[in-house]
């Protein structure tokens, strides 16, 4: 018998929309999962852009509006990948809708926006998270472990550039 499906609906169709979208595409064929996700609705303000991505990723749908992606019943899973500034706000409103939520980061822009949507979720008792992808990422770990073990004695200023 298959897995059964999740419904997943992405807010935002730009780089990290697309990177979300072919992310749930290919993890079924990554691994065995207790669910399959199934790319329902994708929203963006911009009816030509978010139409022609919602084709080129696989959707089977969009709109214009994020609160409507939210209270779709068909979407389980709402995953926001907007502008920083607008993460908070959709995130409360999909876990009150009863979504789980996974949120690009940052959460929010302030303590309080970040509070305020941490407690819906909370409210709501759904799933959540924030991607914090980078945590994990070989490098990253490898130089938590050298500072960690005193490798490159006592750090005194840092500066990261990505890409």
């Amino acid at each position: 018998m298959p897995p059964h499906e999740v419904g997943i609906g992405v807010v935002g169709y730009g780089m990290m929309g697309r990177a979300h979208s072919y992310a749930y595409t290919a993890a079924p064929v990554m691994r065995s999962l207790p669910a399959r996700p199934r790319l329902r609705v994708i929203s963006g303000r911009d009816e030509a852009k978010v139409s022609q991505a919602a084709a080129a990723y696989g959707f089977e749908s969009w709109v214009t509006d994020w609160q409507e992606l939210v209270t779709r019943p068909e979407v389980d899973i709402v995953d926001i990948c907007t502008p920083p500034g607008t993460h908070a706000e959709i995130a409360s409103a999909a876990a009150a809708a009863g979504k789980a939520v996974i949120c690009e980061k940052p959460l929010a822009l302030t303590y309080l926006e970040a509070s305020n949507a941490a407690q819906a979720a909370r409210k709501a008792a759904v799933l959540n998270a924030v991607g914090f992808n980078y945590r994990r990422l070989p490098a990253v770990s490898l130089m938590k472990r050298m500072v960690d073990e005193g490798a490159v004695g006592k750090v005194r200023l840092w500066r990261g550039i990505w890409l």
